[in-house]
């Protein structure tokens, strides 16, 4: 390659990366898409599609019974999933874009939800006490209430420290 060559292929390439929105834009659509990947990976009747390597997951995840992690098929797994990670990573990009706003605490809760839940799922604890609306609520309720004191004492100390 000639110098003049590698110039061009290199300011093409700065402005391939300063475009930042065309990253956020694909980062967006695959996000969109979580909740079908069970649609591209798995046929109706639950097989790889051709173009897909078995690897032999799906046969060292299933138990005796033929289910994967608790779920009747890996394409369900698959779709529970999918858009649980979804919401998830939606859920985790408000709380990131709101920093420095003072109402920011709030989308922690459903952040914290969604993380617990997507847990859940992969690890196939849904069928363990961890899972029972008790357990939940009171993740919920402690995380919010440690989030709302400290919300309000650094609040508090900011105020007082600008009077001072």
């Amino acid at each position: 390659m000639s110098s003049k060559q590698l110039t061009e292929m290199n300011q093409r390439w700065k402005t391939f990366n300063k475009n930042s929105n065309l990253w956020k834009a694909m980062g967006i659509i695959l996000c969109a898409l979580l909740p079908f990947v069970h649609d591209i990976l798995t046929t109706r009747s639950g097989e790889f599609q051709n173009w897909v390597p078995n690897l032999g997951i799906v046969e060292s995840f299933s138990d005796s019974n033929g289910t994967f992690l608790g779920y009747s098929a890996y394409r369900i797994f698959l779709a529970l999933v999918g858009m649980q990670l979804s919401s998830f990573i939606a859920w985790f990009l408000v709380l990131e874009f709101s920093k420095g706003k003072s109402y920011r605490f709030v989308f922690i809760f459903p952040t914290v939800i969604n993380g617990y839940q997507l847990l859940l799922m992969v690890f196939n604890l849904r069928k363990t006490p961890l899972n029972n609306w008790n357990y939940k609520i009171f993740i919920l309720l402690l995380v919010g209430v440690l989030l709302i004191l400290n919300f309000y004492l650094t609040n508090k100390n900011a105020k007082t420290q600008t009077k001072n």
